[in-house]
């Protein structure tokens, strides 16, 4: 499957298991099987869809950050969930910054660093802070 057809894929399966039960809620049809898919009760939970969000990338958890602050459109328990993502955001694997940085730098992490400190300082949905010093 493609890269692209794959992100639509996860994409869509987070918006069944959590708009799915409310759009089939009135007990109309399912055409798209979304009761099959969000048989577990705690698949549309609001823990869930935080993480859910977080595992969709940056643009996902500054949408939930945004959700997170509505408390007019959004209940409690939603918004309760949604506000780790502005500050508890799992950091990125270590490979991915090693990539990222070696990408954008054009050399190896070792070959710019005499010090990496893998363990991130912090981090958050955009970028996250490594301890580092430069080779002189």
């Amino acid at each position: 499957m493609p890269h692209s057809t794959a992100r639509l894929a996860s994409i869509l399966m987070v918006a069944a298991r959590h708009a799915g039960p409310a759009l089939t809620a009135t007990g109309g049809p399912d055409p798209f099987g979304v009761d099959e898919a969000v048989a577990d009760p705690a698949s549309g939970s609001p823990e869930r869809l935080a993480t859910d969000l977080e595992g969709l990338g940056a643009t996902f958890v500054k949408l939930g950050q945004l959700m997170s602050t509505r408390y007019d459109l959004l209940p409690a328990p939603y918004t309760e969930a949604l506000q780790r993502l502005q500050d508890g955001v799992e950091p990125f694997a270590i490979e991915d910054v090693h990539a990222t940085i070696e990408a954008d730098l054009g050399a190896r992490t070792r070959d710019l660093y005499s010090e990496f400190d893998e363990v991130p300082l912090a981090s958050a949905s955009i970028g996250q802070v490594h301890r580092a010093v430069t080779r002189s």
